[in-house]
């Protein structure tokens, strides 16, 4: 790619300019071709962190600039740590559920369902939220990666229904 390393911008320095052609390429110590007469604007918004890139050529009017494409970093540790609890709380609540259609009646048993689908959708919405809006994935993703990790409510309830324990296990777990 000709552009490349543009700089980057901080909440501070909201804006960075920078004009690259051959000569002003010391990163690259000549090995990239650049093209001559690009002017790159690196913004910051200070709200979310987003750096929005844009570039534009001498031959076009420098207000209206192209933008590239946003880029925002994703926090992969705080994605983990969302995704990996999650996933053992979700599955801890199949347990739950599992265990008390085994041993409770059904009216008991769907009334821990229901309170558990509510609680559930308070957990997912802000799972959802602290994906898309501080760990930095893209809406599609974070929806994705949530249904993903909610799927383990399910794999909990089957490993109890499967596994058949003994009462005292099931009073142990509930």
């Amino acid at each position: 790619s000709p552009l490349h390393a543009p700089p980057t911008a901080t909440p501070n320095d909201p804006v960075k300019s920078i004009a690259l052609s051959d000569e002003e390429c010391a990163s690259c110590k000549g090995d990239v071709e650049t093209e001559a007469d690009i002017a790159v604007t690196v913004a910051v918004d200070s709200v979310t962190g987003t750096q929005h890139v844009s570039q534009s050529n001498d031959d076009r009017d420098p207000t209206s600039a192209e933008t590239l494409r946003p880029q925002t970093q994703v926090d992969k540790r705080l994605c983990s740590a969302i995704l990996i609890g999650d996933s053992f709380h979700n599955f801890a609540d199949g347990i739950f559920i599992g265990a008390s259609f085994l041993s409770c009646s059904s009216a008991t048993a769907i009334s821990i369902v229901l309170a558990t689908l509510f609680h559930e959708m308070a957990q997912e919405l802000a799972d959802f939220i602290l994906l898309t809006q501080h760990a930095g994935l893209s809406i599609v993703k974070g929806a994705v990666l949530n249904f993903a990790s909610g799927l383990f409510v399910a794999l909990g309830g089957v490993l109890v229904l499967a596994s058949e324990p003994s009462d005292i296990t099931i009073g142990v777990i509930l």
